[in-house]
């Protein structure tokens, strides 16, 4: 399942996501073509390949973005293709959060052979991927609007929270308290209030001799 509600992403959104993201796969020159007019160009980017050691040659490419909820179709490619063919860039990138179909993949294949372009693409799995591999800007604002990610100013304290937990499995909810103390929503300074209460549920079990046994749970909530 996707992390984002592709659905509730603007198309200007969706073309920073991407621009952003080329910057984590060192790509260069990242140029966005925002808006009506970008005559086939969502964003022009270059990369650098090293033909020979110490000889590299620079890549032109053009990428270009598609939010669609469904498949994609050769319908709805050949436009853009006939954008490519008047540009002649080195390389064509397309990038979707969907998926191509089997007679998509197999027009592609054709139009690489019939223009002499290295026509590539990115769908929505692997999308993902890179998203979460390298959390662009973009990627932690959309999962925070929508889910209620921590903003990233806040992912220390969220850190030091999670460590707490984890080097103290076995404390009991009043030594939990003390060692994350300052992440806690109460009368600690501002910079380090979070939004953490610890929820304590005391569990009384009858063993089979009469005694009885006694078990803390402690969970974190509201973060």
């Amino acid at each position: 399942m996707s992390a984002i509600d592709w659905s509730r992403v603007s198309a200007d959104d969706f073309e920073v996501l991407v621009a952003q993201l080329l910057s984590y796969l060192r790509f260069s020159n990242v140029e966005w073509f925002r808006g009506p007019g970008d005559r086939g160009r969502d964003i022009v980017a270059t990369t650098e390949l090293e033909e020979f050691p110490g000889r590299t040659k620079t890549i032109r490419w053009i990428i270009e973005c598609k939010r669609r909820s469904e498949a994609l179709s050769p319908s709805d490619l050949s436009t853009s293709l006939v954008w490519v063919e008047a540009h002649q860039p080195d390389r064509y990138l397309l990038v979707t959060n969907a998926w191509l179909t089997p007679d998509t993949r197999d027009w592609i294949a054709a139009q690489r052979q019939r223009l002499g372009i290295d026509l590539q693409f990115l769908e929505g799995t692997e999308l993902e991927q890179q998203l979460q591999r390298y959390e662009p800007p973009k990627y932690l604002e959309l999962l925070e609007h929508q889910i209620g990610l921590p903003a990233p100013s806040r992912h220390a304290e969220l850190q030091a929270l999670s460590n707490a937990l984890v080097a103290s499995p076995e404390a009991s909810p009043l030594e939990l308290r003390d060692r994350v103390e300052g992440l806690l929503d109460t009368d600690t300074p501002e910079a380090m209030r979070f939004p953490v209460s610890l929820n304590e549920v005391h569990r009384l079990a009858y063993m089979g001799d009469g005694m009885t046994k006694s078990h803390y749970e402690v969970t974190v909530a509201n973060i």
